[in-house]
């Protein structure tokens, strides 16, 4: 994936660079939800007898395809000075997000036994230790895992903090949902797979207006906007729920859909414009891989977030949609922060902007 994003950063300028993030963030968005669907039609086919372990036969057509195509299409490109392999910070920051996932993923199933406790103590340390060892490596010349001078950029910086907390949310919300369509409402892996066609039909309408969208008003008033529809989204998915229980399908989850997928593609295409407006292009790779690690890790953290509150809930006696309310409302929550966040880092940015003009004129 950071090769990807590098590629685009250095072969394209302007408005074909803007139109490539958009394709990028709109493909991949509508994949994570195709999956959904393609993985409910692969449990429900049992092919060969292998039940849910059929889902992981995707990768080999989809590989195999990759491998063949793209020394064909894709262009070359490289450094003028190859960088190696920070092995220390590659360590310490695999071991920084091995102790926050693993005892958030095990903590509510050990109740919060001491060592899930001490595993998140430990990323505080780890943390500081991987910002010295990156800082110690780029003064030695040597490129480091984590460029501080990239983590520097405001723009990065903003983009760390939106992938944390809106891939956290959209993954969580993936999970939960589909255990809550199964577990709680009866659906087949079929079934639930197909409740996703909505949002992914929607999801990529909305990545196709972005481009648009971002042209008209700016990055940040989408990214503003995409919060704006999402949270009134949840917030009808959950008064739908509560009118259709225990048999919600694709036709009833489709007006919530509307809003959240248009919303969250509007999130996703100013994440990747943000985060990498600002990245000089001899440092694309540094900084794709940045964006994406932060973006897979938070996307590991999702479930395991989401789903300590939909267990809790659970283990406290209550169905399995009102666990799913609780753990909206928590993602509400966190989508609001983000919102907030983006308006206050909006008129600064607008402020900053004026005072350079006044100031130049």
């Amino acid at each position: 994936m950071p090769q990807i994003l590098a590629t685009i950063h250095v072969c394209l300028k302007g408005h074909s660079h803007s139109r490539a993030i958009g394709l990028y963030s709109s493909i991949g968005g509508l994949s994570f939800i195709i999956g959904q669907v393609l993985g409910g039609f692969l449990v429900h086919a049992n092919i060969a007898g292998s039940e849910w372990r059929s889902i992981f036969l995707i990768n080999l057509p989809v590989c195999a395809a990759v491998l063949f195509l793209s020394s064909r299409h894709i262009p070359e490109t490289r450094r003028e000075n190859p960088a190696g392999i920070d092995g220390p910070g590659t360590l310490l920051l695999a071991l920084l997000i091995i102790s926050i996932l693993l005892p958030v993923a095990l903590g509510p199933s050990m109740h919060w036994h001491w060592l899930c406790l001490a595993a998140l103590a430990c990323a505080v340390p780890l943390a500081i230790a991987l910002w010295k060892t990156e800082v110690r490596q780029e003064r030695r010349g040597v490129l480091p895992l984590l460029p501080p001078s990239l983590l520097r950029l405001p723009t990065v910086r903003f983009g760390f903090f939106t992938a944390i907390l809106f891939f956290a949310c959209w993954s969580g919300f993936m999970f939960v949902l589909a255990l809550t369509l199964q577990a709680g409402a009866g659906l087949t892996p079929l079934q639930s797979g197909n409740s996703f066609i909505a949002l992914g039909v929607f999801f990529f309408a909305g990545s196709l207006l972005s481009t648009r969208v971002v042209a008209r008003i700016g990055l940040l008033p989408t990214l503003i906007l995409g919060c704006a529809m999402v949270i009134p989204g949840l917030l009808i998915l959950l008064w739908v729920l509560q009118q259709v229980w225990p048999a919600p399908n694709l036709l009833s989850l489709t007006i919530p859909s509307l809003f959240i997928g248009i919303g969250q593609a509007f999130i996703v295409g100013a994440f990747y414009r943000i985060g990498m407006s600002q990245i000089p292009p001899d440092q694309a790779g540094s900084g794709s891989a940045m964006l994406s690690t932060i973006q897979q890790a938070s996307m590991g953290f999702g479930p395991a977030l989401l789903g300590v509150v939909f267990s809790q809930s659970l283990l406290q006696g209550r169905n399995y949609q009102h666990a799913f309310n609780a753990s909206v409302q928590l993602e509400m929550v966190l989508l609001g922060a983000l919102m907030a966040v983006s308006i206050w880092y909006f008129l600064r940015t607008r402020s900053r902007t004026r005072l350079a003009v006044q100031g130049n004129t």
